[in-house]
């Protein structure tokens, strides 16, 4: 995963205290620790699809700028 996966998760739970703790799952997941790990990861997701659609959008607009170029 590109903003998070296993190791990000159990970093940002180490940093909330001992990630083993949580003596099963659903503790694990609708602790404040999760619920902070679920924020943060959807700010960077939508900090990453912002530049990826950026990148896009300049692509295409160079290109297309090369394009009339050529024909001028």
């Amino acid at each position: 995963m590109k903003v998070g996966g296993n190791s990000n998760a159990h970093n940002h739970f180490q940093q909330y205290g001992n990630a083993s703790q949580y003596k099963d799952a659903k503790a694990k997941y609708t602790s404040k620790a999760a619920q902070s790990y679920r924020e943060k990861l959807a700010q960077k997701a939508e900090e990453d699809a912002q530049k990826l659609l950026f990148s896009f959008y300049f692509i295409f607009f160079l290109k297309k700028n090369e394009k009339l170029e050529i024909k001028n």
